[in-house]
């Protein structure tokens, strides 16, 4: 497929950090939550993991292609694996902006606390 292993698994292990962030955010923040950057850690949270599980249906599919001699079945796993690497490479590409996103919305949120 066209995601390297060593990619994936940091992209994974950034989801792991953004989601731990978010929940200590909004722990801390306990009432008096940010909704926009709760939502924005939650996009990048969720991007992340669509192309982990994106990366996983793949490999799994690939598996599979290469082990039926059915003719009709050998389209249908071609045809969903390329349907799947698809959504991921939506999903990889939607990061940037979600990214931009977060960081925007942290940054308002330091400005506001500097401001209390």
């Amino acid at each position: 497929n066209e995601f390297d292993q060593d990619s994936i698994e940091k992209l994974h292990s950034l989801r792991i950090k953004v989601k731990r962030f978010r929940y200590a955010y909004d722990v801390y923040m306990n009432l008096d939550v940010d909704n926009e950057l709760l939502e924005c850690l939650k996009n990048v949270q969720d991007i992340l993991g669509s192309i982990h599980d994106g990366e996983g249906d793949i490999s799994i599919i690939e598996s599979l292609v290469t082990e039926t001699a059915d003719l009709q079945l050998f389209k249908e796993f071609e045809c969903f694996k390329n349907w799947r690497l698809e959504k991921t490479k939506q999903r990889f590409e939607s990061l940037p902006n979600a990214r931009a996103e977060l960081i925007t919305a942290l940054q308002c949120n330091i400005a506001g606390a500097r401001l209390l």
